[in-house]
């Protein structure tokens, strides 16, 4: 009996295969097409070094230093976890149980350096935890402008003058202005300032109406935990400006006029002084304004990602009366903005003077409602600091002129509830969708119109159309698979949905279900209702699906089907990943693949199938740039981009490949133009990335001379040779990059004049970055990615046996009929967790490969 004598590429089809449980794709990526409606545009920020606990209900409570589990205690030790920072503190007088949940809330902090989502993942299982999230950054929705004018045509525009006919408000009703401080001194503010009577009239010092903050007169400062919610500075004046468009002193023949005339506004500060433009502490402020007494809540800040938290907050505020107006975001984007997108509140988006959305403004079927928010070249006139008066734009500023007639509203029926203000709002819009093509059902219910919802005396019947949007969504095998989250064939797999109806009827049936074309797939629970969905709420459905015996490894996806008997339709993509291979290929390259830029990621898949060698493509173009923990499940990663000169890697994706690459990770690149972009990005952290992490320094651009030599004795490049020639690009737009070696990098390709044209590194992970695109290998003109170059063939394949983490000789064996023999193979790198191991051999050393398994201890 012979061992196998056979090519690496064989070797790392059959050796990575069983070892991690993967399935065999015979070098085929799983196909498919197309863009999912919910593709990230704008990513969440995550604030580093914190997360978000809530203790179960039956869990004994924390205290700042360690707490009374001394199961939890020792979890959070073992995480660094220095610090420990209730959010919402419990207050005497304060009984309700929505507040006893939010008691439930806990920041916790451990060094910066830490995975948020490890930390998560690491408390996921944890008995007095219900559940754990990431704290998103929030920033306020302002664009600033430096131009003056003396003229509130927005008001004209929203009937506020005829509105205010009708009413023009009552000093009880209070909007909290929840932002960065507010110059509650201003000439046409202090008139118009909530007073907390009791602490005002009561003793200094002491907490006269037990809310659990002293001496809050005018509000509180959640960002130096005083009393003075006071802007931060005479420069920094958005929340002073958001305080001016709801409550400036109307009818005072002083400056300008607030669309809520005569109602009070309570400053809640939220940020630091350090960073005035991030709103840190924005729930909190929530919570508090809620606490209160504030019958309108405005929010004119936030951020791209969703957690239950915020949304119990919100849910929160709710119940207490209070209704909570946001901006919609100023990123030109449709993906859901919080806390704007959540349950109970009002999202709005900014129009200019003649009712076209703004160049700013997010939009969506999640919008509610639209006013003016000004344009860069017409901004909006409101109070600044220090007694003066200034122009801005953005969703910041629609949303409180919307707080100010939501105020006026509540004046008028001060007994209806947040929901039939709301309804009351959004029923007398002006629709403005014919002055908006291509946003049919994205600017909500149309433009404010103050008289219209001043002169309806009760709320009408809407009959709204279901407006459903998909969330968040998960795809597990914890229950009724095995449990492994590596999803195998004939396994069970459980799929839940987070659907959120933003419509504000509830009388449209809908209906839901999961389908896909993959016939190796079978949808086993396939739909859900029809039921009603009760409007401005979230409903979480469930489905199922069974992986078929003959699925192959590779990106799938099922399609999930909305629709409505009102005629609404909406279908989304879900994919994921189906079995596991050692080797990723990151297509990331869409952004330059047109008739003139080549489709990179073709030349490396026409190779890899036809050596056979399992992958699993990842297209950016369609599931973005994947994130560390999906990295961290291969040992290897081909990483395809563009020779387009910009947005070759943005610093959030560089610092996902740092992590990738610190943990053990092997990674080929092969690009021109990367070592420039880097090297003149204006950051100095994208120029640590390319010495520090790829290892090079780029000498210059080359311009001719394209005869590219592999280095003498090189385990990778001896005896290659061979032209390149960027493929579809003129003579001009060739430029490959020169690299000099830093660190133990070494030159594994020169030029003909002896410069660097590759390097590879080998130290904790190992690295082979060219400064040529592989489609450039062997070729003087254009080429075609299923024209045959043995070159570039072979390169890639040598470049992946070096880079391959299992270092095995195969060994020919003569025949023998007893005895023992050992083979030893050293795995490096990867993976963390070493299921199998499988010894393949064949008799002669050809025909058909036989699988050994091998016992494991």
């Amino acid at each position: 009996m012979k061992a196998i004598n056979a090519r690496w590429s064989n070797l790392l089809m059959a050796s990575l295969f069983l070892i991690l449980h993967i399935y065999p794709a015979h070098g085929q990526a799983a196909n498919y097409e197309g863009h999912p409606a919910n593709a990230k545009i704008t990513q969440p920020v995550i604030v580093p070094g914190v997360v978000i606990i809530k203790r179960k209900a039956y869990s004994a409570k924390l205290n700042t230093n360690a707490t009374q589990s001394e199961n939890l205690n020792a979890k959070l030790q073992s995480l660094g976890v220095h610090r420990l920072e209730r959010m919402f503190p419990s207050h005497t007088g304060i009984t309700d149980v929505p507040e006893q949940n939010l008691e439930r809330f806990y920041k916790i902090y451990f060094p910066e350096s830490e995975n948020p989502f490890q930390i998560i993942q690491a408390l996921s299982g944890n008995s007095d935890i219900e559940y754990a999230e990431p704290v998103y950054e929030n920033r306020i929705c302002e664009i600033p402008s430096d131009s003056l004018f003396s003229q509130q045509h927005f008001l004209q525009q929203i009937k506020a003058p005829d509105g205010w006919d009708l009413q023009k408000g009552n000093r009880d009703i209070v909007i909290a202005i929840v932002d960065n401080g507010v110059d509650y001194n201003h000439s046409d503010l202090y008139k118009n300032v909530w007073v907390n009577k009791a602490e005002a009239t009561g003793l200094a010092g002491v907490d006269d109406d037990g809310n659990g903050y002293v001496d809050d007169i005018h509000g509180w400062d959640f960002g130096n935990n005083d009393a003075d919610p006071f802007c931060i500075s005479a420069v920094e004046g958005h929340g002073t400006a958001v305080a001016g468009f709801s409550s400036a002193t109307t009818d005072n023949e002083t400056g300008i006029a607030g669309s809520s005339w005569n109602c009070t506004f309570m400053p809640v500060k939220c940020a630091s002084n350090a960073v005035p433009d991030i709103i840190t502490y924005g729930y909190q402020g929530i919570v508090y304004a809620a606490n209160n007494g504030a019958d309108v809540i405005n929010v004119s800040w936030g951020g791209f990602g969703y957690t239950k938290m915020g949304a119990e907050a919100i849910e929160y505020a709710n119940s207490k009366g209070a209704i909570v107006i946001c901006a919609a975001g100023n990123y030109t984007s449709q993906e859901l903005f919080y806390p704007a997108a959540y349950n109970k509140t009002v999202a709005i988006a900014a129009v200019d003077a003649n009712n076209n959305l703004t160049s700013y403004s997010d939009y969506g079927i999640w919008v509610d409602i639209c006013a003016p928010g000004g344009e860069l070249e017409s901004c909006l006139l409101s109070t600044i600091p220090g007694n003066r008066y200034g122009a801005g734009c953005g969703t910041s500023f629609a949303a409180p002129l919307v707080s100010g007639i939501c105020a006026l509203i509540k004046s008028q029926n001060p007994d209806w509830t947040a929901m039939q203000i709301k309804s009351q709002l959004l029923s007398a819009a002006d629709g403005i969708d014919f002055r908006n093509p291509g946003f049919d059902k994205k600017l909500g219910h149309g433009l404010l119109n103050a008289a219209r919802a001043l002169s309806a005396q009760s709320v009408p019947q809407m009959n709204a159309p279901a407006r459903l949007i998909l969330f968040d969504h998960g795809i597990s095998d914890s229950t009724l698979g095995n449990g492994n989250s590596i999803f195998e064939r004939d396994e069970l797999l459980q799929i839940t949905t987070d659907i959120q109806n933003f419509s504000v009827d509830a009388s449209d049936y809908t209906t839901f279900r999961i389908s896909s074309s993959n016939p190796h797939i079978d949808i086993v629970k396939a739909q859900a209702g029809p039921f009603l969905f009760p409007a401005d709420t979230t409903r979480q459905l469930s489905f199922i699906l069974e992986i078929g015996h003959h699925a192959q490894a590779g990106i799938d996806s099922v399609t999930l089907t909305m629709v409505s008997t009102s005629g609404f339709y909406k279908t989304e993509k879900l994919y994921f990943m189906v079995g596991e291979s050692p080797l990723i290929l990151v297509d990331h390259d869409k952004i330059f693949s047109t008739q003139r830029y080549p489709d990179v990621s073709s030349f490396y898949e026409n190779i890899l199938r036809t050596a056979r060698i399992p992958y699993i493509k990842w297209d950016t173009a369609v599931l973005g740039f994947p994130d560390a923990l999906t990295l961290k499940r291969f040992p290897m990663l081909i990483l395809a981009l563009s020779p387009g000169k910009s947005n070759l890697l943005d610093k959030n994706q560089r610092n996902v490949l740092r992590e990738y690459l610190d943990n053990g990770g092997n990674m080929f690149l092969a690009v021109q133009n990367l070592g420039s972009y880097l090297k003149t990005h204006p950051s100095r952290e994208s120029k640590d990335f390319l010495i520090e992490h790829l290892h090079a320094q780029l000498k210059s651009d080359r311009s001719a001379d394209f005869q590219v030599t592999g280095a003498t004795n090189d385990p990778v490049t001896a005896d290659i040779r061979f032209q390149i020639w960027q493929p579809y690009f003129t003579d001009d737009l060739q430029s490959p990059d020169v690299l000099n070696p830093t660190d133990r990098a070494k030159n594994m390709f020169t030029y003909g004049d002896g410069t660097g044209a590759g390097i590879h590194y080998e130290g904790n992970y190992k690295l082979i970055y060219l400064g040529f695109g592989l489609e450039a290998v062997d070729n003087s003109s254009v080429a075609q990615s299923h024209v045959f170059s043995a070159v570039r063939h072979d390169l890639l394949l040598r470049s992946l046996d070096w880079l391959n983490f299992i270092t095995y000789d195969p060994q020919n064996i003569l025949p023998i009929t007893r005895g023992l023999r050992n083979i030893s193979a050293r795995i490096t790198s990867f993976p963390q967790n070493l299921y199998t191991a499988t010894l393949y051999w064949r008799p002669g050393g050809h025909g058909q490969s036989y699988a050994l398994p091998l016992s494991h201890t």
